[in-house]
């Protein structure tokens, strides 16, 4: 569990204090069951910036990336803009689940924030606490051999789960030796680096 950025809020305080936290669960699976997602709806810090080259082209955002200060889905590129900037004066992200997923995200600083010390106050810009909890359970204080057997005779029922799809992936690409990305992910890749200073071409990255 993580305390990380205040990029959620739902009309609820004017102030920036609720964080997009993180929350990871892994279980010993054939493959193991890795799942690692902010409590955002859309979006994390990461990838809105892809969405800022987005709104740069279109002048828009798509449906439900962004919501306003009262907490309603909003499609203006300004908001994305002053979140990139550290400051949630104009809106947010919303968060996953809507209020549940915010309630969620409130725990979690508690958890993440409170009890590692972190950091609370509301400052635009500001840097997070960045708290984090690991909670790490003996297999051996369960019985291991039966619980690892019914984790793995329930994840034999799913065609696919977090952790399944990413072994996958990286098989193939240990065994291939390179990785393959959407053009239109390398596009953004060079559009960014070559106004950095970094000059790359479609030749350079294969």
């Amino acid at each position: 569990m993580t305390q990380n950025n205040p990029l959620l809020n739902k009309g609820i305080t004017d102030l920036n204090v609720i964080g997009n936290n993180p929350l990871a669960i892994c279980a010993p699976g054939t493959p193991p069951f890795l799942f690692d997602g902010s409590l955002s709806a859309h979006v994390t810090p990461h990838s809105a910036v892809g969405l800022k080259e987005y709104a740069d082209r279109n002048g828009i955002l798509p449906p439900g990336i962004v919501q306003d200060v009262n907490g309603d889905a909003s499609q203006d590129v300004n908001i994305l803009y002053k979140i990139l900037q550290g400051d949630r004066s104009s809106g947010s992200f919303p968060p996953l689940g809507g209020t549940k997923g915010l309630w969620l995200a409130m725990g979690m600083e508690f958890i993440a924030g409170a009890l590692t010390g972190g950091f609370f106050e509301n400052a635009p810009g500001k840097p997070w606490g960045e708290g984090a909890v690991i909670f790490a359970f003996d297999s051996k204080l369960f019985g291991s051999v039966n619980m690892i057997k019914q984790i793995q005779d329930y994840l034999k029922q799913f065609k696919t789960y977090p952790g399944y799809n990413s072994l996958e992936i990286s098989n193939q690409i240990m065994s291939r030796g390179w990785i393959e990305y959407p053009k239109s992910q390398l596009e953004s890749i060079i559009r960014v680096s070559n106004r950095s200073g970094i000059n790359l071409n479609f030749e350079s990255l294969r």
